[in-house]
C-alpha cells in the first residue's frame, strides 16, 4: 500500500521509495518461505526462469523419447510447471490491464485475494486444542503457591 500511497517514485533513491522497495522484498522473502514449508510438492512461484528452464527440460527429454515410469513423472512435472506458467502469464497480463486501468491500486488484487483466501484456510482448520497446560504446580503443604526453589520446598516438607 507504500506504492499506491507515495508512487510513483521521481526518486528512486528517497527514503519512502526504499522503504517501499523493502517491504516488497519481505514480502518475497515471506512467499518464497511459505512456498518451500506448505507448498514443496508444487512448482515454485518466485523463480518463473528456473520454471521455463525445467519446463523446456521437461519437453526436450518427453520429444526424444523418455518412456516407462520416467515419462509418466516427466509428464507430471511438466503438466505441474506448466500450469504455474500460464497462471504467472495470466496474471502479469491481468496486472498490466489493471495499471493501465486504476494505477497502483491494482497492487490491491493480490492483496484482498490473499486476505481471503487467509480467511477462508483458517475457517476451515478445524479447532485446535491449546497447548498443554505447562504452569508450574503448587508444591504439597505449600497453602496452593507455587514453589520455585528446591530449598522452599525441602522448608515445606518439614514444616508439613
Amino acid at each position: 500500500m507504500l506504492a499506491v500511497r507515495f508512487g510513483p517514485f521521481p526518486n528512486s533513491d528517497s527514503p519512502v521509495a526504499l522503504l517501499t522497495g523493502f517491504a516488497a522484498i519481505a514480502a518475497m522473502a515471506i512467499q518464497n518461505a511459505v512456498h518451500r514449508v506448505h507448498f514443496a510438492a508444487l512448482p515454485t512461484t518466485t523463480l518463473m526462469n528456473g520454471n521455463t528452464t525445467q519446463a523446456t527440460l521437461d519437453a526436450v527429454d518427453l520429444l526424444s523419447g523418455a518412456s516407462g515410469s520416467s515419462a509418466a513423472a516427466i509428464r507430471l512435472r511438466l503438466s505441474r510447471t506448466l500450469r504455474g506458467i500460464l497462471a504467472f502469464a495470466a496474471g502479469c497480463a491481468l496486472a498490466a490491464v489493471l495499471y493501465g486501468w486504476i494505477g497502483f491500486w491494482c497492487l490491491a488484487v493480490p492483496v484482498v485475494t490473499g486476505a481471503v483466501t487467509a480467511i477462508a484456510r483458517i475457517a476451515d482448520c478445524p479447532a485446535q486444542p491449546g497447548p498443554p497446560d505447562r504452569a508450574p504446580k503448587p508444591a504439597p503443604g505449600s497453602g496452593g503457591s507455587i514453589v520455585r526453589s528446591a530449598r522452599e520446598r525441602r522448608r515445606f516438607r518439614a514444616a508439613g
